[in-house]
């Protein structure tokens, strides 16, 4: 595929008219024009759905509201396929690549604009009662971590924090252990020893579980990118 490539009007026309009549695979016709298949899928849809006016670029910015935005998100978050919720809800093909911009803006709690990034909600002391409550809420509204922020007058990445050390040792995941010594492996019982290899081994697979989720929403996310370059 060419890098920075322009596609005007007329390239994306004749592209997906061979697509559409028939005159070649997805496959086929990328390796032909030296695109890519998601290129096609996208310009085919837009296509269909707003005609020559779809493959044309825009010369004004789409403004898209907060809860908007949100939407598109949770259903992003909640399993959904980027493209299948962009075509869901009709977002113009020129600003399909905001919705990853979006999510990350979500799952690292931290804003971009033009003028820099800042973190969306500033951290603050809790107390354990208060972490417990947090996380409860947190898991109550389907993980949804910027409202519970918002709610709690906490940042995102503290929520985020504690829901991940919640899911890998429980409750005692959100003590605050500093300035505790840890006892050695000499100094522990053999129920003790026996709790903590299970413990260990608990957290091992959901860590793993958890870094699988994760890296199927990172290649997601990168594929999405790299079909609208």
């Amino acid at each position: 595929m060419r890098k920075n490539k322009r596609w005007t009007t007329e390239e994306k026309f004749k592209i997906i008219s061979c697509y559409i009549n028939g005159d070649g695979s997805l496959n086929a016709l990328a390796k032909r024009f030296k695109c890519t298949r998601g290129m096609i899928r996208r310009w085919t849809s837009a296509y269909r759905q707003y005609g020559i006016e779809g493959l044309q670029k825009r010369k004004t910015r789409k403004v898209y509201t907060d809860e908007f935005k949100k939407k598109l998100i949770m259903e992003v978050l909640g399993g959904r396929s980027q493209q299948e919720v962009l075509d869901k809800y009709h977002v113009h093909p020129q600003s399909h690549a905001l919705l990853s911009i979006w999510v990350k803006e979500y799952t690292s709690g931290i804003k971009t604009t033009s003028k820099g990034s800042y973190p969306v909600n500033k951290g603050r002391k809790t107390t354990f009662e208060e972490r417990l409550t947090i996380v409860e809420f947190a898991l109550e509204n389907h993980k949804d971590y910027q409202h519970t922020a918002e709610t709690f007058k906490v940042s995102y990445q503290q929520v985020y924090g504690w829901v991940r050390k919640y899911e890998l040792d429980g409750k005692e995941g959100l003590e605050d252990r500093r300035g505790q010594k840890k006892k050695s492996v000499g100094e522990l019982s053999e129920v003790e020893r026996l709790e903590a290899a299970l413990k260990a081994e608990q957290r091992s697979n959901r860590q793993l579980q958890m870094e699988n989720d994760l890296l199927k929403k990172l290649n997601e996310i990168e594929q999405t990118l790299e079909d609208y370059r």
